[in-house]
């Protein structure tokens, strides 16, 4: 269920083969792993116009009525969102697996009035932004859900959580949370499946700038048939909104001759659709140039483009 998003722009990086990171706190290493496998990532978003029809409508977050997704039948949960995972490799054995959410929270509900006013004959409307001023402070338990499993509760640890800061970001308060939940992908006979994220909280309705919110499942496996690689995990928090963030890897050794190859991983608390003026670019230290990243669904000036996508493709893992 892609949704625009706000202007803010969130990092969450993960270069597999090489690196993986989570991206207002610096980054620091979380996790290294060097073996013969793989990564896979997959994820969704906790609020859309509908709560269980997919919203795609290229518009201005701010305007959105934004109201939790919930599609799990369960009188028990007031959000919940799901994703597949699908590892196609018969012989892969889960080695880590990371569970990060985060959304725009300045409070539980937001609403939007339009003010109407006359200028020299002209009819001016501002469009005001007011929040029902309650939150709570316990945006790192939410309920997690295996493939063929029932809800089990996670408490994760706050990476960040804006809102008790006055002045980092006084009209979205963001936070981001991060859990270890390998031990529950291994348990399960089966985790290729549905995951699902269920009770994470996210501002409703209107606000400032837009609000948004959603999840990621990073996992990395062990396969016979793969080459070695580096896995690297770092946890923090950048806004990089209007200013430029340098995020420098280090620490892993890359092959003598040859090409590097590697993927990239990237989530993002994002920049509405509308807004082409986000890019992602690697800097070459030899020729002292950046290299922007695009692709045919993810433009050099629009990657962040409010979309859920692998390789080339809309991920439509649901």
């Amino acid at each position: 269920m892609a949704t625009s998003l706000t202007k803010h722009i969130f990092l969450v990086f993960f270069l597999t083969s090489i690196i993986n990171v989570f991206g207002q706190k610096k980054f620091s290493p979380n996790l290294k792993l060097y073996l013969k496998g793989n990564s896979a990532l997959i994820g969704n978003n906790i609020l859309s116009t509908h709560a269980t029809k997919p919203f795609n409508d290229n518009v201005i977050n701010d305007f959105s009525n934004l109201k939790f997704i919930d599609v799990d039948d369960d009188s028990n949960t007031f959000s919940s969102s799901e994703a597949n995972l699908n590892i196609i490799e018969t012989d892969a054995e889960i080695e880590y697996a990371a569970l990060y959410w985060s959304a725009i929270y300045k409070d539980d509900k937001g609403q939007r009035n339009r003010i109407k006013t006359k200028r020299n004959g002209a009819l001016i409307i501002k469009e005001v932004y007011k929040g029902s001023e309650t939150r709570s402070l316990e945006v790192n338990n939410i309920l997690f859900k295996t493939p063929n499993g029932i809800y089990n509760p996670i408490k994760g640890q706050i990476v960040f959580d804006d809102f008790k800061n006055e002045e980092s970001y006084p009209e979205t308060k963001p936070y981001v949370c991060y859990a270890d939940v390998t031990n529950l992908l291994k348990s399960n006979t089966n985790f290729n499946g549905t995951y699902t994220v269920a009770n994470m909280k996210a501002t409703e309705g209107y606000a400032t700038g837009g609000t948004s919110g959603g999840w990621l499942l990073y996992v990395v496996y062990k396969t016979t048939n793969a080459t070695p690689k580096y896995f690297t995990s770092y946890n923090g928090f950048k806004d990089v909104y209007k200013k430029p963030v340098d995020i420098v890897f280090s620490d892993f050794k890359s092959p003598e001759e040859g090409n590097i190859e590697t993927s990239l991983l990237i989530g993002a608390l994002e920049g509405d659709q509308k807004f082409k003026t986000d890019k992602c670019s690697f800097y070459n230290y030899q020729s002292n140039t950046f290299t922007p990243l695009s692709n045919k669904v993810r433009p050099k000036l629009n990657f962040f483009n409010s979309s859920i996508t692998i390789n080339e493709n809309i991920f439509n893992g649901l």
